[in-house]
């Protein structure tokens, strides 16, 4: 075999290698992409569901500063209980995904 061929192959495979790497960096790029978008919907998702626990919080120190009981009956309260009902398994299902893409919700 002459020293052109030799170069040729070596050329040839340094070039597949380079394509395969490439290949390999761009579908971490991707899957890096995705769960950051994830980390980022899970930290909004708990963004809300603290301000709902102020808001709750809120709605019972204002009924009890008034001498009154504080339960679900008190206006808005059970709303506020729902909405953060929902946000708990919205934030649940979220972290099911992360997971399921390779990230971790403790990260988030």
């Amino acid at each position: 075999m002459d020293f052109w061929t030799r170069m040729k192959q070596t050329v040839d495979k340094g070039v597949e290698t380079s394509h395969d790497l490439f290949e390999k960096a761009k579908e971490r790029a991707q899957d890096l992409s995705r769960t950051g978008v994830l980390k980022y919907e899970l930290m909004q998702l708990e963004d809300q569901a603290g301000k709902q626990l102020a808001r709750l919080g809120t709605a019972a120190y204002e009924v009890l500063q008034n001498g009154k009981a504080f339960t679900t009956d008190n206006e808005g309260v059970s709303e506020i209980m729902e909405e953060i009902s929902s946000l708990k398994s919205r934030i649940a299902s979220k972290e099911q995904e992360l997971s399921e893409a390779g990230g971790k919700p403790e990260d988030a």
